[in-house]
Parts: C-alpha cells; structure tokens; sequence
C-alpha cells in the first residue's frame, strides 16, 4: 500500500511542481478571478495528467510493475488515479 500512496502523491507533486514552473503569473493571485483562473487551470493540469499516466498504466508497461509491485498494485494505482482524475475533473468543472 506504501508504493501506490507514494506513487500517487508523487504524480500529483511532480505535476504540480511542472505547473507551478510553467504558470508566470502564479503569485498575481489577488482578486477572486485570478485566484479562480489559477485554480481551473491547476486542477485541468492535473486532471489531464492524472488520467494520462492512468491510461499508460492501462497498457501494463513492464517497466513499472518492478517500481509499483506487481501487476494487481499497479491495478489499484490506477483506480486511484481515475478517483482522483474524476474529483479534480469534477471539481475543474464547478470553478469554470
């Protein structure tokens, strides 16, 4: 259970950190809109990212079965990944 919590976080974390350094007005986040703006397009970037690596792991790379643990692992990594890509998916929709 440690390798897919810590293989999710770190999806979202080197998303995040991606988005972050690609995002030049990150810290103009002063009026409602801006911060509105800043959330929709975070949670798109990681919603399209989480549903990305969960459609790879769909192809049962065999690269990654070593990394998660095995093949029913790499399973649950990717339920979690689609739960996680429906929240922020869902939750993009209600701020745009």
């Amino acid at each position: 259970m440690k390798r897919i919590k810590f293989g999710l976080i770190f999806v979202l974390v080197s998303l995040s950190l991606l988005w972050w350094q690609a995002d030049p007005l990150l810290l103009q986040g002063d009026r409602f809109f801006a911060i509105r703006k800043l959330v929709v397009n975070y949670t798109g970037v990681l919603a399209m990212g989480v549903m990305s690596f969960a459609m790879v792991l769909a192809l049962r790379p065999v690269i990654l079965e070593p990394l998660l643990g095995g093949l029913d692992k790499g399973y649950r990594l990717h339920k979690w990944l689609g739960i996680s890509g429906l929240v922020l998916g869902i939750t993009h929709w209600l701020w745009g």
